[in-house]
């Protein structure tokens, strides 16, 4: 089905995590008094940096792309309005992380760096979870059902991944974050093939019900 096709795709740019650090430079980072100045530095170099880096893949076209995808398929699955409630909380915690640093200054910007990020990887897992569950459930028939089990076992794994990348990437294990960032990726590809692979048999039983 065409209109399946941006969930496929938003939930790729949400997977998929390259991002490229910009020539545009945050307003400088004003220092303030605290009893733990390797936590500060951990968020503001690390996590934030001096300069806006952009995903090649950014996580808004992707939440932009669920949204249109729920909003189409809401005729044939009401479940799908509820989770555009979630892609616009994720989408507005995304944009909130992009604009922290030109916003907000000094003990303000490391904080909302630090739970920003938190509350954006859980609204992502579960903008995830929702969507493809109620895809599940929307494509549910009896030549799928065994399969479908399968698919939402390694969309799981590819959520649950993609948690633990970007906590790793928090707390500065960068090769931790490699290492799952690719295990979510193959996990998100064989979900999404497999997945293709089964809507011939949805819309077969579909065709087998109208006829």
């Amino acid at each position: 089905m065409k209109k399946t096709l941006p969930l496929i795709l938003g939930m790729l740019f949400l997977i998929l995590d390259y991002p490229i650090r910009t020539g545009i430079v945050y307003p400088a980072f004003i220092p303030f008094r605290t009893s733990a100045p390797e936590s500060v530095s951990m968020i503001i170099d690390h996590l934030v940096g001096t300069n806006l880096r952009i995903d090649i893949f950014p996580d808004l076209i992707g939440y932009i792309l669920l949204f249109f995808g729920c909003a189409s398929l809401i005729s044939y699955q009401k479940r799908f309005a509820r989770c555009t409630v979630w892609i616009i909380l994720a989408a507005a915690a995304n944009l909130l992380c992009i604009l922290n640093p030109f916003l907000f200054q000094s003990y303000t910007r490391y904080s909302l760096a630090y739970i920003v990020l938190i509350v954006a990887t859980l609204l992502k897992a579960a903008v995830m979870i929702h969507i493809m569950l109620t895809f599940l459930n929307f494509s549910e028939c009896t030549e799928n059902h065994a399969w479908n089990n399968v698919v939402a076992i390694f969309m799981l794994i590819a959520v649950f991944t993609m948690v633990i990348r970007n906590l790793s990437f928090l707390y500065m294990w960068d090769s931790v974050a490699k290492v799952y960032n690719g295990v979510s990726l193959v996990a998100t590809l064989i979900y999404v093939i497999m997945y293709c692979k089964r809507l011939n048999y949805f819309r077969l039983e579909r065709q087998k019900q109208n006829s």
